[in-house]
C-alpha cells in the first residue's frame, strides 16, 4: 500500500471536503486517483470536476443523495426524507444546516428556509467571471464586426436560426403565434392592399438565403451611396411573377437573372401591384393556385431607359444614372439583379 505525503493527505482531504459539500462521498482511493489525473497541477477543484464528469458523478449523480435524503444529526446517517413538498423532485439539494429540501435553480444561491450558501455559492464568483470574460469578447468581435462594416449585411433579425451547414431555407409563417404572426399579418395586407382578395392563403414562407441577403444588402449601402441617393436607397416592397416552377426554383437558390429576359428593357420586371404580378405573370400550380414573390427593391432614384435595353438614362441635371427603369403605372425594372432580393413566397386560391 502506497503511503501518501502530507501534500497528499491534504489535498486528499481537501477534495473529499468538496466532495461531500456537493452531498456526495468519496472515498480516499477516488480522491487520490482523481488528484493522479491532475497531477502537477495540485488544484483539488480539478480532481472534483474529473470525479464529477469522469468517474460517474454527473451534475445528477452527484447530488442524488441529496434530492431523497438528509443527514440524521443523532445518527450521522442519510436517511430517505419525504419530498413531497419540492415543487420539482428530479432536481433539488438538502441544506446540511436545516435539511430543507431546495430547488436545483438555487444552488449557487442560498438555501430559502435557512440562508446558508448552497452547494454552487463558492463558484458564483468563477462563473460570474468566465461570463464577463465572454460578453467581452463578444463586445470585441462586435466592435470589429461593425469596423468591417459587416453589420450592413448580417440577417434581418426576424431571421430564424439556420440549422448547422446551412445557409438558405424557407421559414412557413401561416398558423405561427407571436412576431411571425404580426410578421405574417403585414405581409398579408401588403398582398391584399396590391389588388387581390384571396378565397385562401395556402401558404407564406419567408425566404432566408444568406448568400443573395448579403448581396442584395451590399448593392442596396451603393445605391444609397450615390450622391442623387444621398444616403436613402428609397426601399420598398414590389412584386414578382415567375410564370414558372422552374424559374421560381431559380430565384430561390441563385436570385433573379434579368439578362435572360426577353422584355426590352432586359432586366427583371416588377410591379407594387400584386393584382399585376399575381395575374398571367403568376406560377400557376397544378391544383388551380397561384405562387408569386415578394421582395424588397432598392429603388433609388427611378428613371427611364436610354433606348437600349441595358441601363437607364442619366438622371437629369447629374452624371450619375438612374437606378431603374420605371416608365410609370407601378412598373419598375432592374438592370442590376442584386438590387432585389425575393423575401417571401405566397400561395393562394
Amino acid at each position: 500500500m502506497t503511503t501518501n505525503t502530507v501534500e497528499q493527505t491534504r489535498l486528499i482531504a481537501q477534495v473529499q471536503e468538496m466532495i461531500s459539500q456537493l452531498g456526495m462521498t468519496c472515498t480516499e482511493e477516488q480522491a487520490s486517483e482523481a488528484l493522479r489525473q491532475h497531477r502537477g497541477n495540485g488544484i483539488p477543484s480539478n480532481a472534483v470536476s474529473w470525479l464529477v464528469t469522469e468517474d460517474g458523478f454527473s451534475v445528477l449523480e452527484r447530488l442524488q443523495a441529496s434530492y431523497h435524503c438528509s443527514v440524521n444529526p443523532s445518527t450521522n446517517i442519510l436517511e430517505q426524507q419525504d419530498t413531497s413538498s419540492c415543487s420539482n423532485k428530479a432536481e433539488g439539494w438538502t441544506c446540511v444546516t436545516c435539511f430543507r429540501l431546495n430547488p436545483l435553480t438555487n444552488a449557487m444561491e442560498s438555501c430559502d428556509g435557512c440562508g446558508q450558501s448552497g452547494p454552487l455559492a463558492a463558484h458564483r464568483l468563477q462563473y460570474e467571471e468566465e461570463l464577463s470574460y465572454i460578453a467581452l469578447r463578444a463586445e470585441q468581435e462586435n466592435r470589429k464586426f461593425r469596423w468591417l462594416g459587416l453589420d450592413r449585411v448580417a440577417p434581418p433579425n426576424n431571421w430564424d436560426t439556420f440549422p448547422l451547414g446551412e445557409n438558405r431555407i424557407l421559414v412557413e409563417l401561416k398558423g405561427k403565434s407571436g412576431a411571425q404572426k404580426g410578421e405574417y399579418q403585414r405581409m398579408l395586407d401588403l398582398f391584399i392592399k396590391g389588388g387581390i382578395s384571396p378565397s385562401e392563403v395556402i401558404s407564406l414562407k419567408r425566404i432566408q438565403n444568406l448568400s443573395l441577403w448579403q448581396r442584395y444588402a451590399a448593392q442596396r449601402d451603393m445605391v444609397a451611396s450615390k450622391d442623387v441617393n444621398k444616403g436613402d436607397p428609397n426601399e420598398q416592397f414590389v412584386f414578382h411573377g415567375s410564370k414558372s416552377t422552374t424559374n421560381t426554383t431559380s430565384i430561390l437558390t441563385t436570385g433573379f437573372l434579368g439578362q435572360y429576359g426577353c422584355s426590352k428593357p432586359f432586366g427583371t420586371w416588377t410591379h407594387t401591384s400584386s393584382s399585376y404580378s399575381g395575374g398571367s405573370f403568376a406560377e400557376v400550380l397544378p391544383d388551380g393556385s397561384r405562387r408569386i414573390f415578394i421582395c424588397r427593391a432598392a429603388i433609388g432614384t427611378p428613371g427611364i431607359d436610354d433606348g437600349t435595353g441595358r441601363r437607364p438614362k442619366h438622371v437629369p441635371g447629374g452624371k450619375e444614372l438612374a437606378d431603374c427603369h420605371a416608365p410609370g403605372g407601378g412598373v419598375h425594372v432592374f438592370y442590376v439583379d442584386s438590387q432585389l432580393y425575393a423575401e417571401y413566397l405566397i400561395q393562394w386560391m
